[in-house]
């Protein structure tokens, strides 16, 4: 039976695309609700982190004002050194049996309440709607100065006071419960008051707690939330009762689950983050002591979920809706899609075919459609890839050709003229008796084989079949000792050109990992051209400098007549030499003499093994070339075009 491919697609549609699309949108809604409850628990978790870290920013921020508004002032400083007395034992048991009953008009209660100190306390009060009781003792425990009338008046028996104090050494004391003397819940900031490093005084505030946490925290309240700092046992030290004194415990609490952040869903559908109030261990130079607090932020799951379940039947009609209309455009596009692509590869194939190698499948266009890529789009793919190595193998013949070509003609013009004039040159001399005519013959026949050996020692470094070409053997170089080297070199050719060589370091060179005879070559190719097209009398200049990245760059700078625009591009491609392979000459150091268009070719080739690149830049005053080198290859690996 023979069955239509858009039945078959159809088909296919149906199981590969629609059900997996109607699976997918229950999905979505029977999982919506963990995922939206993920989302919301891992948003409050962040909330109650910054809350958190707000919290001991304005604690800490607190503290300091306190310290710094008193122990910065003169009088304070002078009160406290002035009541450094202590009272004899049974004078102060009798003082403080009696202090709670004295009224502000006795004259105890008012030396207490009336000096600077307490003026300074009542006017950093003022300042802070916040503190509702503030006092100081010296360091006996003696009451010196107070905002308002206390329970007691010797202080050092209580443990905020000893954990203030330490003994003399100091430290910040932070705690939270119910304060008998203003009848409320507060955090309690314990100084000590500090000069020249020793401890004058203790210094105590007590904060109004909700005033204080709310300030700070702007999710208690919350319409839709509830927000609660705990200690880690899960007592609630805020928001509390106020007026009497009544602890409560948070439910579904365990001390493990104070540190680090994190939240849960808890029974009665709640759900519960929580992050621990970290203070820091010391502020200036003084250890912080306090309890471990930890911020929690609660709220129902029917809040968390009140915008999934609306969203819910919006989601599935519209899902369904969607499911209806991919299947029928999906038919329609799978069906054009697939005939038009097979159509294009067939055509595109029979193109090649015939010959014509720039034919392509424009694969461009076929990712705008809907499908997505599949295996057709695959086997575009790897058509185009196989057109374009049949092309570059064939453009790699070309060149080659070409090469060869080029080979041929420098052959027949570079080598046949030292060739013959070797070859001729002893039948010349034969019979020639004056030893001066034999000296200058021979060492004209020395000239040309070394102009010969030049060309094919060149010829050899290119071809990449050659051990020398493809082998490189790295070590330690000292770039200073082989420029100098090169320097020795090629002083006879400056000399003789009345011309001046420069080696110009910027700065300390390390030593550097490379093949030491290519890197020479490198260099002295380019320093051979900078001589040969410097004009007489003008100077050349060798810079190196260390590059970021590990590198190092080496210029070469000529003051030569530079590169026309229309060579530039192929100045590093052998046997070329202004675009003409036949105008080479075998001059060694005259004013713009050519030679056979390897030197640059054989730069290029030697500085790409080294992982490294070269680059040109030209003027009417002079071309520039530099090499950039990694210092260590191996480590610095450029990867190649």
């Amino acid at each position: 039976m023979r069955v239509r491919l858009r039945v078959k697609l159809a088909l296919l549609l149906l199981a590969v695309a629609v059900l997996p699309l109607g699976l997918a949108l229950l999905g979505i809604v029977v999982g919506g609700r963990g995922y939206q409850i993920g989302a919301v628990g891992a948003s409050k978790q962040a909330v109650t982190e910054a809350q958190a870290a707000s919290l001991e920013i304005s604690l800490r921020k607190d503290i300091e004002k306190l310290s710094l508004a008193l122990q910065e002032d003169p009088d304070v400083l002078s009160e406290l050194w002035r009541e450094w007395r202590e009272l004899p034992l049974l004078e102060r048991q009798a003082l403080d049996e009696i202090w709670r009953t004295l009224t502000q008009d006795d004259f105890r209660m008012d030396a207490v309440l009336s000096n600077p100190v307490s003026a300074r306390l009542r006017q950093f009060q003022n300042g802070d709607p916040r503190a509702m009781e503030m006092l100081v003792t010296d360091v006996h425990g003696q009451l010196i100065a107070a905002t308002n009338p206390t329970e007691d008046y010797y202080q050092a028996d209580e443990t905020w006071w000893q954990e203030a104090y330490a003994d003399g050494a100091g430290g910040i004391f932070i705690s939270i419960g119910f304060d008998r003397s203003v009848h409320m819940w507060s955090v309690d900031l314990c100084i000590p008051v500090l000069e020249k490093g020793k401890v004058i005084g203790v210094i105590k505030a007590v904060m109004d707690m909700s005033e204080w946490f709310q300030g700070n925290s702007p999710i208690i309240g919350a319409a839709d939330a509830e927000g609660f700092l705990i200690e880690a046992d899960g007592r609630i030290v805020c928001p509390v009762p106020g007026g009497h004194e009544q602890v409560r415990y948070l439910p579904q609490w365990r001390a493990d689950w104070a540190s680090p952040a994190g939240w849960r869903e808890c029974e009665g559908d709640i759900i519960r983050a929580h992050a621990p109030v970290v203070l820091p261990k010391e502020i200036g130079t003084l250890p912080v002591k306090s309890p471990q607090w930890v911020l929690v932020l609660q709220l129902p799951k029917a809040v968390a979920l009140q915008e999934i379940n609306r969203l819910t039947w919006w989601i599935l009609i519209t899902g369904l809706v969607a499911i209806l209309i991919i299947f029928l455009a999906g038919l329609y596009v799978v069906d054009r899609s697939i005939a038009t692509r097979i159509r294009s590869l067939e055509t595109a194939a029979s193109t090649v075919a015939g010959g014509d190698l720039s034919q392509r499948v424009d694969v461009r266009r076929w990712a705008k459609h809907l499908l997505g890529r599949d295996e057709v789009d695959d086997l575009a793919h790897e058509f185009n890839a196989m057109v374009d190595r049949v092309q570059e193998s064939h453009d790699r013949l070309t060149e080659a050709n070409e090469l060869k070509a080029n080979f041929i003609k420098v052959a027949g013009h570079e080598l046949r003229t030292p060739i013959s004039y070797i070859l001729t040159l002893p039948k010349l001399m034969t019979g020639v008796e004056d030893v001066d005519k034999l000296r200058r013959g021979m060492a004209t026949m020395e000239s040309k084989a070394r102009r010969l050996s030049d060309i094919i020692q060149s010829m050899f470094k290119l071809m990449p079949e050659q051990e020398y070409s493809e082998h490189i053997e790295l070590r330690e170089v000292d770039l200073h000792e082989l420029l100098e080297d090169i320097y020795r070199d090629v002083l006879p050719f400056v000399e003789e050109r009345r011309q001046r060589l420069i080696i110009e370091p910027t700065g300390p060179i390390p030593l550097i990992r490379a093949d030491k005879d290519k890197l020479r070559d490198i260099i002295e190719n380019l320093v051979g051209n900078a001589i040969k097209f410097t004009p007489d009398g003008k100077t050349i200049r060798i810079r190196t400098a260390k590059e970021l990245g590990a590198e190092v760059a080496i210029s070469v700078i000529d003051e030569g007549p530079g590169i026309p625009d229309d060579d530039l591009k192929n100045i590093f491609n052998p046997f070329f030499s202004t675009g003409d392979v036949m105008k080479h000459s075998s001059g060694a150091i005259g004013f713009q003499k050519r030679g056979m268009g390897l030197g640059l070719a054989v730069v290029k080739h030697f500085v790409e093994m080294h992982h490294g690149a070269v680059h040109v830049s030209t003027g009417p005053e002079g071309s520039t070339f530099t090499v950039i080198l990694p210092i260590d290859p191996d480590d610095h690996l450029v990867e190649k075009p």
